[in-house]
């Protein structure tokens, strides 16, 4: 079978330009953004002209819990401002029991010896145009973590 003009130029197009959606600083308040402890918004990737859907609203628990090191030392990043110390608590997007809620989402290999509780992670990162990290999951659980910062809502 042949392809016709329209399909081969279509295809050839790039991506439509989405929305980047709201920032977690653009809030004033928790009411704003949770539904009884719920995300009140679809979680979409940050990045301007991608808007990917990473999770549907109402699937993940707002938690404020201590911070974790995602970039290694010395790294920056120029989209993300970096998360507190360890030591401090930084506001987080709790998804369990199943890697199988989110909608579009990667996974890094194993990074070991990160001051994750002593244990190895993954870092999490847009599937489809691989920003990252978004957050991060402890080997061997069944919890997934996504910064309230490093998302956008829709």
């Amino acid at each position: 079978p042949q392809l016709t003009p329209g399909l081969v130029n279509a295809l050839k197009r790039p991506p439509h330009n989405r929305d980047a959606g709201l920032t977690f600083s653009s809030f004033h308040g928790t009411e704003e953004f949770i539904d009884s402890g719920m995300n009140k918004y679809d979680l979409i990737c940050p990045r301007e002209g991608c808007g990917s859907l990473i999770l549907k609203k109402g699937v993940a628990k707002f938690t404020e819990r201590a911070s974790v090191q995602l970039e290694p030392e010395g790294s920056s990043s120029s989209l993300f401002s970096p998360l507190s110390s360890p030591l401090a608590t930084t506001s987080w997007w709790l998804i369990s029991p199943s890697m199988m809620l989110f909608e579009n989402v990667g996974f890094s290999r194993t990074v070991p010896n990160q001051p994750t509780e002593g244990a190895s992670m993954k870092l999490l990162a847009c599937a489809e145009c691989d920003l990252g990290p978004l957050g991060w999951s402890q080997v061997g659980t069944s919890e997934f973590w996504l910064s309230c910062s490093r998302v956008a809502y829709r």
